[in-house]
C-alpha cells in the first residue's frame, strides 16, 4: 500500500511538473491573458478527472489465481473477517456491502480542556460477480466533544475548583467525515473499556488479500 501511495504522488507530481513546464512557455512567449486564463481553468478542471484516471490506475490489485471462488463464498469470508482480534460487523444493504468495527473514543486533557473523539470507521464493496471483481471505499467520521473550563479560558489556566456547578464550563462540537482511501493508525478504546490498535493499512491488506488470493481482483475507490 505504501508504495502505491508514493507512485500516486510521484505522478501527482509529474502533473503538476508539465503543468509548470507549459505555464512557463505560456509566459516566456508572452501569451496573451485570454489564452492564460483558459490554461489556468483548464489545469483547475481536469486535475480531479486526470487524478481519478490515475489512482483508479493505481489502487487496483490483480487475482492471485485464475480459479476464482464464488460470490456466496467471498460473503462467507467476510462475515468472518478480522484483522488484529477486531472484528467486523457485515451487512449488505441494497447490493453495497458494509464492513465496520465498533466504534472507539479518544480522550486528551490538556490545561483545563478535555476532548473526546468518537471514530467511526467503516468500508463500503462493491462486488462485480460477472468480472469477478471487488470495489471498496472507505469511510471515516469524527465526532469531537470539547468540554472547558472558563478559569481556564478566561483565567489563568487554572482547573475550575472544586464544586463549580456545570454553567461554569461550556461544551463545542464538530465533525468530520473522510472518504477514499484513508491512512490512519492509533491506539484507541472501544465503547466497552477495551484498548487495542486500529490500523486502516492492515485492514487495507487483510481485505486485498481475501479478495486476490480467491481469484478477485480488487480496486480501491479515492472518490
Amino acid at each position: 500500500m505504501f508504495a502505491k501511495a508514493v507512485k500516486m504522488f510521484f505522478y501527482v507530481l509529474l502533473y503538476f511538473a508539465i503543468i509548470s513546464l507549459i505555464g512557463v512557455v505560456l509566459v516566456n512567449n508572452q501569451a496573451p491573458s485570454s489564452i492564460m486564463l483558459t490554461f489556468i481553468i483548464s489545469v483547475i478542471v481536469l486535475f480531479v478527472p486526470i487524478f481519478i484516471v490515475i489512482s483508479n490506475k493505481v489502487f487496483r490489485w490483480k487475482a492471485e489465481t485464475n480459479t476464482p471462488v464464488s460470490v456466496e463464498e467471498i460473503e462467507k469470508r467476510l462475515s468472518k473477517f478480522t484483522v488484529n482480534d477486531l472484528t467486523f460487523t457485515y451487512d449488505v444493504n441494497k447490493g453495497v456491502y458494509l464492513l465496520s468495527p465498533f466504534e472507539y473514543t479518544l480522550t486528551t486533557r490538556n490545561e483545563g480542556r478535555v476532548e473526546n473523539k468518537t471514530v467511526k470507521f467503516y468500508i463500503k464493496l462493491w462486488l462485480d460477480e460477472a468480472n469477478k471483481k471487488a470495489t471498496f471505499c472507505d469511510y471515516l467520521i469524527e465526532t469531537k466533544k470539547q468540554r472547558s473550563s472558563i478559569f481556564s479560558v478566561f483565567g489563568s489556566g487554572e482547573t475550575e475548583p472544586q464544586g463549580t456547578n456545570s454553567i461554569s464550563s461550556y461544551f463545542s462540537m464538530g465533525k468530520i467525515r473522510q472518504k477514499g482511501m484513508i491512512t490512519l493508525s492509533t491506539s484507541a478504546t472501544s465503547s466497552d473499556g477495551e484498548s487495542f490498535k486500529f490500523s486502516t493499512s492492515a485492514i487495507h491488506e487483510e481485505l486485498i488479500n481475501l479478495f486476490t488470493k480467491n481469484g478477485w481482483s480488487v480496486q480501491g475507490k479515492v472518490f
